[in-house]
Formats: C-alpha cells, structure tokens, sequence
C-alpha cells in the first residue's frame, strides 16, 4: 500500500521488540502497522481503525505486547457528539480494542492528551495532558478495566514522556 495526502497526523510511534512499528494517523482514526528491514526500508503491513472522531496522537507499547493509543480529539466538526478524550488499548495483531478510559472533566473540550508511557507489566500508564498541565496515572494491570489512580502536575503543556531503560524513571 502506498501512503497518500489523506493519511491524517502521524504524532505517535511506537515500535515492537519484533521491528514492528506503530503509527497513529491522528485525523483519519487509523493505526498504520510497518516492517523496517535490515536495511531501513519501511513497507506498510496493514492498518487498524480506531473509533471515529478518536484522533491517535501518542501510542505506547507494553511487554506483553498491548497497544496503548492516547486519543486526543481535537475539535471534530465533521461528527454530531465529539467524542472525549481517552485511551484505548488494542491487541494490535488483531486490531481489536480490549480496553478504553474516557476523560472525565469539567472544563470544555478535550485535555489534550499527546504521549503516553507504560510499565513492561502493563500496571501504570502515564498520559501526559497538554491542556491540563499534568501526567495522568491510569491502572492498567486490567486493560479492559482502566481506572485513573493519580494525577501528577507538572507545569505548562506536558507533549512528550519517556520512561529510563528500567521504567523506573519518568521523563516529561
């Protein structure tokens, strides 16, 4: 398959232990699945739907091989009911949803979830919210059953998070 003018945002990427590359196509709710080749060649394998109005921006892998995919939902014109910010974790060889947290909040549109970071386990996942100023700690040790356990502060618009080699330590 080859790439075109309507493949929406590429933010997220994340790779696979395998080479296996993940990346978010933001507007067109879409995964594109990839193989890098020895030589750096990058050949598209597949893709996956997300829900419509999901927007992918920051995706995250765990080591039992889940998906982790923050959904930041701009404004949607193009849908009756914008959907909410979330996160949803996906069995990626299926391109099946396993799991999804919604963003409750009070204030008016989305918090603008960009980045995401997982443990290896899958137990916490950190989501950065640009608009909030704050990483999020979700629980993810039942990916069918997310659940916000904390919320860190930290200053103006969080984009990017890295967890060190161990995942002992968080980068914003």
């Amino acid at each position: 398959p080859t790439l075109n003018k309507a493949n929406g945002l590429y933010y997220g990427l994340a790779f696979a232990p395998d080479g296996t590359l993940y990346a978010a196509q933001g507007a067109a709710d879409r995964i594109v699945v990839a193989k890098i080749d020895g030589d750096g060649k990058l050949t598209i394998q597949r893709r996956f739907d997300t829900h419509k109005g999901d927007f992918p921006s920051g995706l995250a892998l765990d080591g039992r091989g889940l998906l982790y995919v923050v959904n930041n939902d701009p404004d949607t014109p193009h849908l009756d009911k914008p959907t909410p910010a979330s996160v949803a974790i996906f069995e990626p060889g299926a391109g099946k949803e396993v799991g999804r947290f919604v963003f409750e909040s009070d204030l008016p549109g989305s918090n603008f979830p960009l980045a995401a970071a997982v443990l290896a386990d899958g137990s916490k996942l950190y989501v950065a919210s640009e608009r909030d100023g704050a990483v999020y700690v979700l629980d993810g040790s039942k990916p069918e059953a997310l659940k916000q356990v904390a919320k860190v502060e930290t200053g103006s618009h969080p984009v990017a998070l890295c967890l060190d080699e161990p995942r002992q330590r968080l980068f914003v």
